[in-house]
């Protein structure tokens, strides 16, 4: 399989099909998320605290084993409390 980036849309695609054959295009990502068997990797910073946030996941599949979609999250010390700032999506290939 080949993968492309679309400019029109800002996904990752997948052209053609698993078995090798051609036609269409999938969504990388909407296949990740969508696969039965994705399972999600966390990330924590002052994992056990009152200050325990998330700073990451990993989805991933066997399917796609290829592929990792990243979420990562920024955080801003406001006072004694975390506040989350902004999330990043993007896509590893292995």
């Amino acid at each position: 399989m080949k993968t492309a980036f679309n400019v029109f849309t800002g996904n990752f695609d997948i052209v053609g099909t698993s078995g090798g054959g051609g036609g269409g295009s999938s969504n990388v990502f909407d296949l990740i998320m969508g696969a039965p068997d994705r399972i999600a990797l966390f990330t924590y910073a002052d994992f056990g605290t009152k200050n325990q946030r998330v700073t990451n996941i990993n989805y991933s599949s066997a399917t796609y084993a290829s592929f990792t979609v990243n979420r990562d999250f920024a955080y801003t010390l406001v006072g004694n409390r975390y506040r989350r700032d902004s999330e990043t999506w993007s896509l590893d290939s292995v």
